[in-house]
């Protein structure tokens, strides 16, 4: 016990040297859900894209530029133009990276939505998506129109 009360006073006071950066807190004001391209989706595109996010005083995306990565321009744009619709609680300027990890469903699952988006701030962004396409021609009763 002491041990431990130790550390988080010593950790405390070593947070606190001058010189140290301190952390502010990022809160999100309002998230935007990304969707997965259609045209990505169909084509079966996969991929992990880094952001690197910059946010004004005022709380609002200033500038984001994708990091080097593999995945397919359709993904990159659809990270990029999504976190640009973010907001923040008014903390100063701040910058961050998150990446958006899009994958598909394997094999295609009966009744899945079509897309699901789960956060992990500030890290991930995690874009999952039904190979299987909706088909919106369909009534209730699996009658054509």
């Amino acid at each position: 016990m002491t041990k431990w009360l130790l550390a988080l006073l010593l950790g405390s006071f070593v947070c606190c040297l001058p010189g140290r950066p301190t952390y502010r807190a990022l809160c999100i004001r309002h998230f935007a859900s990304p969707i997965y391209n259609p045209v990505a989706r169909q084509a079966r595109l996969e991929g992990d894209v880094p952001v690197r996010v910059s946010v004004g005083a005022d709380g609002k995306v200033e500038n984001t530029v994708v990091l080097p990565t593999e995945a397919h321009k359709l993904l990159q744009k659809e990270a990029s133009e999504n976190v640009r619709r973010w907001t923040f609680e008014p903390n100063g300027k701040q910058e961050f990276t998150i990446t958006y990890e899009f994958r598909l469903v394997k094999p295609e699952v009966e009744g899945f939505s079509p897309t699901a988006v789960s956060l992990d701030f500030p890290s991930y962004v995690y874009v999952t998506c039904n190979l299987r396409t909706i088909d919106t021609s369909q009534t209730r009763t699996g009658r054509s129109h």
